[in-house]
């Protein structure tokens, strides 16, 4: 945005009334760690207006994490940055519910804040790249059975719409899919696949109950036999997270949904 490093309350706070300002913007232009900041309630207040979007969130991560070696890498990089960057919040990571007689189910993360809870869900599908970044080096793998990662996807914004419903101070939910693989966000040139309808293609409204084509192979199906449903509407709407290189593989973008 062609503006110098400033550490000045007065500065920050008039650049934060701008409009146009992305948390993106922001974060390039002070080039500071938002804890040295805490004791101006003003800006602080500003700043949780401005970070309250998690898209917002996951693009000001990506200024010093454009990719992750595992789940579980992108699953603590965001709870620290999410730490770091909000005021009185707790953060849990695997967080289990036992209010389902089948049997406990765990939440990637929960966000506890003065007496609400926020729940989010992770999926990170790579596609085979290796790449340096900032002296580190990263083999990432490719996990390849797109058709079993987008109804995992799907599962877990059921999965969200279920905690929402159910647990009283749960105010909303996040369903966040990053990916360096194209097929996901791309429109498929063959028609009838098994998983046409978990499909994920930029633009597609997904919503009620979605299943398995006839000819999907038990081998597929085996331990996600039965269909989801959702009780919300999603538009896929893919975001850019980063691009590491021109090689394939070197874009990531994500799907970042709230589930109310």
């Amino acid at each position: 945005m062609g503006c110098e490093p400033t550490f000045q309350s007065d500065v920050l706070i008039g650049i934060f009334f701008s409009k146009d300002l992305s948390v993106r913007d922001f974060y390039e232009c002070v080039q500071v760690d938002l804890g040295q900041l805490v004791q101006h309630t003003l800006l602080i207040r500003i700043l949780m207006d401005k970070l309250s979007d998690i898209e917002n969130h996951l693009h000001a991560l990506a200024l010093d994490r454009p990719l992750f070696h595992s789940e579980a890498d992108f699953q603590h990089a965001l709870a620290w940055h999410l730490q770091r960057t909000l005021i009185d919040v707790n953060i849990r990571l695997e967080k289990p519910f036992r209010h389902n007689p089948r049997g406990s189910k765990y939440l990637d993360l929960m966000l506890m804040i003065e007496g609400s809870a926020i729940a989010i869900e992770l999926k990170y599908k790579t596609k085979k790249i290796k790449h340096r970044h900032n002296g580190e080096e990263f083999d990432i793998q490719n996990h390849g059975a797109q058709d079993i990662g987008r109804y995992d996807f799907l599962a877990d914004v059921a999965r969200l719409e279920e905690f929402v419903s159910v647990i009283d101070n749960c105010d909303r939910g996040y369903a966040i899919l990053l990916t360096n693989e194209p097929s996901y966000w791309a429109l498929s040139s063959r028609p009838g696949t098994v998983d046409e309808r978990f499909r994920l293609h930029e633009g597609r409204e997904i919503s009620g109950t979605l299943g398995w084509l006839d000819h999907a192979s038990a081998g597929t199906t085996r331990g996600r036999e039965n269909p989801i449903t959702l009780d919300g509407k999603y538009n896929a709407t893919w975001r850019d997270f980063s691009s590491i290189s021109s090689e394939p593989g070197g874009q990531f973008r994500f799907l970042a949904w709230q589930i109310d």
